[in-house]
């Protein structure tokens, strides 16, 4: 799994390369450097999704940590997920950080789960959107092509929460159990029952499951609003709707291929063939992709810095201890 996770990985970096050779380079960051000091005003401006995902999840836990400690986690998680051939360890870390903080296990698992089911709930409402604007400027080809992506995802979320519901995780680790003789923790249906018991409460409580979609989405169409700002800096044609167009469809293709870290290429030529559609030049599509992922890596490796220090930390306290 691990040498597929690699391959797939490289595979993304190869696909990125040869988008940026196939085009002119020179021209690209060049028009990437005109943004300037902007740079730092996108970046900063990529705190407001990070923060309504985090206000959202919050709303999850039974005892909420404080805010701050979990924006802190939730953007070490996008690092590791952004720029870690690793699939879903940023899930992973935002269950094991709080527990290493202090917060009950089974409270942090199951904030997480919730949080990504809403997540993925809310994505295919935020792709609908995205469709239904692109495809008034495209026609019904497109967008039957766009719809097969949002079954996709619609399918995994409405899967995941059934499968939460009718305690398939618990019955699987019991059986996985059973049949390796083994007392491993991994395979420790009791536990898994109690987050899943800890889920039918989360799921329970209606009101702050609307709350917590509501910011979810919000999330979504603030990162629009980066997609805008760099074509407005740049003095881009986009307006609002094609903003929300571009970053529904990408990141929808982002989710697909999700055996892909960081969607490698995939988003960045949905990018490029999406601004080309839309009649604003694919060029335009590879610049936003290429600000993406500077963003991704001025605010990633701090944040992983960060993580390796904690767990130094945490390691040379368990080896005193």
């Amino acid at each position: 799994m691990r040498l597929v996770t690699i391959l797939t990985w490289l595979a993304g970096l190869g696909l990125l390369a040869g988008l940026l050779a196939s085009n002119d380079l020179g021209a690209l960051l060049q028009a990437v450097w005109r943004l300037q000091w902007w740079l730092v005003v996108i970046a900063a401006y990529h705190a407001v999704p990070l923060m309504c995902d985090v206000l959202g999840w919050r709303l999850l836990f039974a005892r909420p940590p404080a805010l701050g400690r979990l924006l802190r986690i939730r953007w070490i998680g996008e690092a590791a997920n952004g720029l870690l051939p690793v699939p879903h360890l940023g899930e992973v870390l935002r269950v094991k950080l709080p527990w290493d903080e202090g917060s009950d296990l089974t409270d942090s698992a199951a904030s997480v789960m919730a949080d990504v089911t809403l997540g993925l709930l809310t994505q295919v409402l935020f792709i609908a959107t995205g469709l239904v604007l692109f495809s008034l400027r495209q026609g019904a080809g497109t967008l039957y092509r766009s719809l097969a992506v949002t079954a996709v995802l619609l399918f995994f979320a409405v899967g995941f929460y059934a499968a939460q519901r009718s305690r398939l995780f618990s019955r699987a680790a019991q059986a996985l159990g059973r049949g390796t003789g083994s007392a491993w923790h991994l395979f420790d249906a009791a536990g898994i029952r109690r987050v899943e018991d800890a889920l039918r409460r989360v799921y329970g409580q209606i009101s702050t499951i609307i709350a917590a979609l509501l910011w979810r989405l919000a999330s979504w169409f603030a990162g629009a609003g980066e997609i805008w700002l760099v074509s407005h800096c740049l003095g881009g044609p986009l307006d609002f709707g094609d903003a929300v167009a571009l970053e529904s469809l990408s990141q929808g293709a982002r989710a697909a291929a999700f055996i892909i870290p960081g969607g490698l290429g995939v988003q960045d030529g949905t990018l490029m063939i999406l601004t080309a559609q839309l009649g604003f030049g694919a060029e335009l599509g590879l610049v936003i992709s290429l600000v993406k992922r500077l963003r991704e890596l001025t605010l990633g490796l701090p944040a992983l810095a960060l993580l390796w220090a904690g767990e130094t930390q945490r390691w040379r306290r368990r080896r005193t201890a």
